[in-house]
């Protein structure tokens, strides 16, 4: 699975094709997902990772809306990380980022 990710991401930057994207939105909300259930701090640091790499493209990009909400998924996921706590309505966040980032 790291591999096809590995290949997907790269790809992706090569080619910047609308399924490329779709694939790497697919892998975003996957991370961030299995994070918030597995709590563990090796899922939770992969996501982080991603959201990190999305939040600098939307700065590129100059969408603040959408580096907002990335930040803020950032912080539910340290928090998760360093205290054990995160919040309910992360399936809503994801919702939200998907329309304004996606």
């Amino acid at each position: 699975m790291k591999f096809f990710i590995i290949v997907a991401i790269s790809l992706s930057l090569i080619f910047k094709t609308d399924s490329l994207k779709a694939f790497n939105n697919r892998i975003f909300l996957y991370q961030t997902r299995e994070c918030f259930r597995s709590k563990s701090k090796k899922d939770c640091t992969k996501a982080l990772l991603r959201l990190e790499s999305l939040q600098n493209i939307s700065f590129e990009k100059g969408n603040y809306k959408c580096q907002t909400k990335l930040i803020g998924l950032q912080s539910e996921i340290i928090r998760l990380i360093k205290f054990n706590r995160n919040k309910f309505f992360i399936d809503n966040h994801i919702t939200r980022i998907e329309k304004i980032c996606f």
